[in-house]
């Protein structure tokens, strides 16, 4: 593929956009085919996240702990993605979560 994207994915502490939170996001740039720069973290979400989401992601509480906050990497996260379209696997529910917090507000998104 020509031009730029990012391709990113997203752990959150569960399926609701409104009231769960992301506790951990990864993306990577890609201009023509070749991947540019990589963006990975952590997301404190400032409260103990559930068993479940443990199962599921294998992230534990005390991962959390000394990652920054989400509204502490939002301005990062704005600045690597910028106005590129994004891809993601499930890219509805990775979009929604970005979008709560302002984000891919003009971005194409493309779903794998």
């Amino acid at each position: 593929m020509r031009g730029e994207l990012v391709a990113f994915d997203l752990e959150t502490t569960g399926l609701d956009v409104e009231t769960d939170s992301i506790i951990e996001i990864g993306a990577v740039r890609i201009v023509d085919g070749v991947v540019t720069d990589e963006y990975s973290t952590l997301v404190n979400p400032g409260f103990a996240i559930p068993q479940e989401t443990t199962y599921i992601t294998g992230i534990e509480q005390k991962d959390l702990r000394n990652a920054p906050t989400l509204a502490a990497i939002l301005p990062d996260i704005a600045h690597f993605i910028g106005d590129a379209p994004v891809i993601a696997h499930n890219a509805n529910f990775d979009v929604s979560f970005l979008k709560r917090f302002g984000l891919l507000s003009g971005n194409l998104a493309i779903d794998t």
